[in-house]
């Protein structure tokens, strides 16, 4: 009797700490709450050889088609350098100087009130 309450308690435990609240930690993609600035990105695993591009719900008129802009539109964590170009009115394509570090996640933030004018301060960088 003594070891199947303590069997029933051990079970009750556990199911207590298996039920309990799961809150997750990491930073989920907010793709759909920037969808008037956003469309898609670069994501998941990639090529360290293949650019980073980002393409725009908006055109970008006061640049050219094919234009190098200056990389401060983008902040890329590691820090890389590289070239940050209008591919045509509603994609941005950053090409890094040198290869990408493999195995490597790089966070990239993109500052949409230096693109676009009137933007609503949530949305100045996704």
């Amino acid at each position: 009797m003594n070891n199947l309450l303590r069997l029933l308690t051990c079970v009750v435990l556990l199911s207590l700490t298996a039920c309990g609240d799961k809150t997750e930690t990491s930073e989920t993609d907010n793709l759909f709450k920037f969808k008037d600035y956003i469309t898609q990105h670069t994501y998941g695993t990639k090529s360290i050889t293949t650019p980073i591009q980002i393409e725009l719900a908006q055109p970008l008129e006061q640049f050219e088609i094919t234009q190098e802009i200056p990389s401060d539109y983008l902040k890329i964590s590691p820090k890389t350098s590289g070239k940050l170009i209008v591919e045509n009115s509603s994609t941005l394509l950053f090409q890094p100087d040198e290869y990408l570090e493999p195995d490597t996640e790089y966070t990239i933030t993109v500052h949409l009130h230096k693109l676009y004018e009137d933007i609503d301060k949530a949305f100045k960088n996704y």
